[in-house]
């Protein structure tokens, strides 16, 4: 085996995992995932903002 044929082999085999883990991301992982995640960073400001009115 050449170093071309194995060098191509290696990009098919990274290139297969790169598109394994977009599907995973955006096909298999729901909607509901996401926006809990994204009102993550809002949900701590709110909790810090009632710490300094407590104080």
């Amino acid at each position: 085996m050449s170093t071309g044929m194995l060098m191509g082999i290696i990009t098919i085999v990274i290139m297969a995992c790169f598109i394994a883990v977009v599907l995973y991301t955006f096909v298999y992982r729901s909607k509901s995932d996401f926006d809990d995640q994204a009102r993550i960073p809002l949900e701590e400001d709110r909790d810090g903002a009632e710490r300094e009115k407590q104080q």
